[in-house]
């Protein structure tokens, strides 16, 4: 048409990822391994006691262009929301999600008015839980939710590079009011909101690194918990001491 603007064709794996989860489940299975490659997709919906795993950052699921399409391309309806990984059920229980990158893919998509539709990665009231060695990047506003949760860990992990915006106080993690939480030896950068577990019990957040986040690490009404061996830093680099 006599311009030089370029088109981008790409393939959407909302469907696929959804038919093999669906498939395990059918067979008895409650484990997938995604091999190396990027998978784009609008979202991936896992079921209650489930593991998924990958090949670290060379497994990359990242949130579609503009993922707001209203089905998954087969006719199943999707939310309209900006949670891009999550669970199907209320109080899910026995997930494990370990060695992959999820990639939010910020600068083409949109944040949505309310803060439950704004979590890339939605885990709300899960228990018996473990997140390890995963990668959580360039997401839209927040990061993950755990709120309400119950014998969860995150090992090992990296949550960078997020929020479209400044303006508002999005959160790599909110952790608010679970019980027995293990935050430990991960990276937290890049975020306008701090690291949130308050109104927890029975926490321990130990070796981690804080760096421009907010207000750091956000332990307001905590019980029995621990926050030693954590580095944290402001916008330039400054040293927050904590406890």
């Amino acid at each position: 048409f006599g311009t030089n603007t370029n088109v981008k064709v790409v393939h959407d794996n909302t469907y696929g990822l959804t038919l093999a989860v669906d498939d395990i489940l059918a067979k008895g299975g409650s484990y997938i391994n995604i091999p190396s490659g990027t998978y784009l997709a609008q979202k991936l919906i896992l079921p209650t006691a489930f593991t998924i795993k990958g090949s670290g950052k060379n497994t990359i699921l990242k949130q579609q262009y503009y993922a707001t399409d209203a089905t998954d391309g087969e006719g199943n309806s999707l939310a309209f929301d900006n949670n891009f990984v999550g669970i199907g059920v209320t109080n899910g229980t026995d997930i494990t999600i370990d060695n992959l990158t999820i990639d939010g893919n910020n600068s083409n998509n949109i944040r949505f008015e309310l803060d439950d539709d704004n979590y890339m990665v939605y885990f709300k009231g899960v228990s018996s839980s473990l997140f390890k060695n995963i990668e959580l990047r360039n997401s839209p506003a927040h990061g993950l939710i755990l709120k309400e949760s119950t014998r969860v860990s995150i090992e090992n992990s990296s949550f960078v590079d997020g929020a479209a915006t400044d303006r508002y106080a999005y959160e790599p993690i909110n952790a608010q009011e679970s019980t027995v939480l293990r935050i430990n030896d991960s990276l937290f950068e890049n975020y306008p909101g701090p690291v949130d577990v308050s109104v927890t019990s029975v926490v321990s957040t130990g070796g981690n690194i804080i760096r421009n986040c907010g207000t750091g690490l956000r332990t307001y009404a905590t019980g029995k918990i621990t926050t030693s061996n954590n580095i944290i830093l402001g916008p330039s680099d400054e040293f927050i001491p904590s406890q």
